[in-house]
């Protein structure tokens, strides 16, 4: 686009410089004055207009670099999100193998309560039965005694 402005400049600063060949020559001297100064008044206006399009182009230069950064720095956040999402499903794997990991240990933990329960009863009852065989032994050793001493009183 500079350079389509740059070969429009040349083109009306050679057409009016042709143009300026062909004229008549000047009628009076006020005349030329008046075309001199309206011609100035157009250079003037053709340098300012040159100078807003430089920096026009300037400005879309600088705004296409920001929307390069912009792009870069989005491609980098989308990377970086793509990261946490990837650690964060891992994150929660790690959490539910852990949840059935704590399922079967309160499992166990409950099958060995019961079996201690039952481990419980069972030496609760041997007990119990270790007492009455012990009684029974007893009365039974009572019982030997006393017939031995009635044995020996009868002879």
């Amino acid at each position: 686009q500079a350079q389509q402005a740059q070969q429009a400049r040349q083109a009306q600063q050679a057409q009016q410089a042709q143009q300026a060949a062909e004229a008549p020559p000047p009628a009076s001297a006020p005349a030329l004055a008046l075309a001199q100064e309206s011609s100035t008044a157009n250079a003037v206006k053709l340098s300012s207009l040159q100078a807003e399009l430089l920096d026009a182009e300037a400005s879309r230069r600088a705004l296409e670099g920001q929307l390069g950064a912009a792009v870069s720095k989005a491609a980098e956040l989308d990377a970086e999100l793509d990261a946490v999402k990837a650690s964060l499903s891992a994150s929660e794997e790690h959490v539910a193998a852990a949840s059935r990991e704590v399922q079967m240990q309160e499992a166990r933990s409950a099958s060995l309560s019961s079996d201690l329960e039952v481990a419980k009863r069972e030496a609760i009852a041997a007990r119990q039965a270790e007492a009455q065989a012990t009684e029974q032994v007893r009365r039974a050793e009572e019982r030997a005694w006393a017939q031995a001493q009635q044995q020996q009183q009868q002879q």
